[in-house]
């Protein structure tokens, strides 16, 4: 597996099964709860302790963010990067109160188990297209997806703590318990480099914008590390993959792979996650989103791409 990965600040990832979240050890990169002397991205999913372990992701700039070398080899490797504060702490706000303007007289589609989500808010608020203007976000959706992105898909999500979190902590805390799945086999959308100096991409690539702060105790979504490489189901591939959740602050964005066998996990702190969700993929990919009904008269290309109706074959821009 993985070697341990190099540490940047505010981010980490919690690599674990079931156990007390602790917290970063700054001059190891993580540290080991456990019995075993294996480090936080070699252990397998097999009821070790957790390890804590930093996450490497690219900063926000004035001028926007980007992808870097590393990154992109990040994702390629494990599936999944974080770019960290991109996203305007103002915005996030403004979005938060946007959701809960909209809760207000629509009712949202829920779940038993604290989720609460509104699809295509973009549809119900202009405030959710300022999240595709954020300088660099379609141009680092463009480098992961490897063709010019289209929206596909996208949900504004909101966690409560799961109701039966004093019942069965445990249970809530169990991996084998979440729902794992993945929307393509690795050989649909994954795309090897084909000369040196390229990067692996995916032509279906989840965003996910953090309005609050994430974490294991606070729904952050979490990986079979690595699998957007490795065909089968959870039940195949969990004997030997590690479980990772990314833990990041409001204004971060984790993208990742269609690909990655990943789950929603419960909420089991007293605290509520806020999160859009954008699915960006290749042009050729029929859109489930609707476009906003005056984006004709956009006069902003990158936006506009966004919303463009799809094109055909693999060898699109």
């Amino acid at each position: 597996m993985s070697d341990r990965v190099t540490a940047a600040p505010l981010e980490h990832v919690y690599s674990a099964s079931p156990g007390p979240i602790m917290p970063l050890d700054p001059q190891h990169g993580y540290r080991d709860f456990g019995q075993q002397s294996v480090s936080a991205q070699s252990a397998p999913h097999n009821g070790a302790r957790p390890r804590w372990s930093a996450v490497p992701g690219p900063k926000g700039r004035a001028d926007g963010f980007y992808l870097s070398e590393t990154d992109l080899s990040h994702f390629s490797k494990h599936g999944w990067v974080v770019a960290v504060g991109v996203v305007p702490l103002p915005l996030c706000e403004r979005l938060r109160g946007e959701m809960d303007e909209t809760f207000s007289h629509v009712t949202p589609w829920q779940s038993d188990n604290g989720l609460q989500g509104l699809s295509e808010p973009h549809l119900r608020s202009a405030a959710f297209l300022d999240l595709f203007r954020v300088p660099g976000l379609v141009a680092a959706c463009r480098q992961l997806v490897g063709h010019r992105p289209r929206l596909r898909h996208c949900i504004a999500l909101r966690t409560t703590i799961h109701p039966h979190t004093a019942l069965h902590p445990d249970r809530l805390a169990d991996p084998s318990t979440w729902d794992w799945h993945r929307d393509f086999a690795p050989d649909s959308i994954i795309r090897h480099p084909g000369t040196s100096g390229t990067h692996l991409t995916s032509q279906a690539v989840v965003v996910a914008a953090y309005l609050t702060t994430s974490g294991a105790e606070l729904g952050a979504t979490a990986f079979l590390d690595g699998t957007h490489l490795r065909p089968g189901t959870y039940a195949e591939l969990a004997p030997t993959a590690i479980v990772v959740q990314p833990s990041v602050s409001a204004g971060s964005i984790l993208f990742f792979s269609e690909a990655l066998m990943h789950a929603a996990t419960p909420v089991t702190a007293a605290r509520t996650r806020d999160v859009v969700l954008t699915w960006m993929t290749a042009p050729w990919f029929g859109g489930e989103a609707p476009a906003p009904f005056d984006i004709d008269r956009c006069n902003e290309p990158e936006l506009k791409s966004v919303f463009a109706a799809p094109h055909f074959g693999d060898a699109g821009p």
